[in-house]
């Protein structure tokens, strides 16, 4: 039996696999190869979202996902809710600054964020994990 390394709160190495444990059955999950310490970026994850966010986000635009995620991977690598999308994470992603203005007042308009922007800086960007009520009409 070959011991468990600890790689990333829940996440652990075996045999040069990163695994993990399923909460819901307990069953092991193998997440691939575990990385090597060449690429530092190998080392970062995006945290779980909410599925109606992510949804909600790939239907906004061709790079609505793409955005979803750069947001999400600076949210983690800040531990807030609140940060600021740096050029460099976006364009990690590949979106240039055009489509970042443009992603983010679709994101806005459709409640998934707040930004604050100041001329000269970085957008402040809010994620907003509130789901919208379903609207309902009552026939009467």
């Amino acid at each position: 039996m070959t011991q468990r390394q600890q790689y990333h709160e829940d996440i652990y190495i075996e045999d040069g696999n990163l695994y993990c444990d399923d909460p819901n059955t307990g069953f092991k999950i193998d997440l691939g190869p575990a990385p090597t310490a060449e690429d530092p970026e190998d080392t970062h994850f995006v945290r779980i979202q909410p599925l109606w966010w992510v949804k909600k986000a790939c239907r906004l635009a061709p790079y609505g996902g793409a955005f979803a995620l750069c947001l999400w991977l600076q949210k983690g690598l800040q531990r807030s809710m609140t940060f600021r999308l740096t050029p460099t994470m976006r364009e990690s992603f590949g979106i240039g600054k055009q489509t970042s203005i443009r992603l983010l007042r679709l994101f806005e308009d459709a409640g998934l964020i707040v930004v604050e922007r100041s001329e000269g800086h970085s957008p402040s960007v809010t994620i907003l994990l509130n789901k919208p009520e379903k609207k309902v009409e009552i026939e009467g």
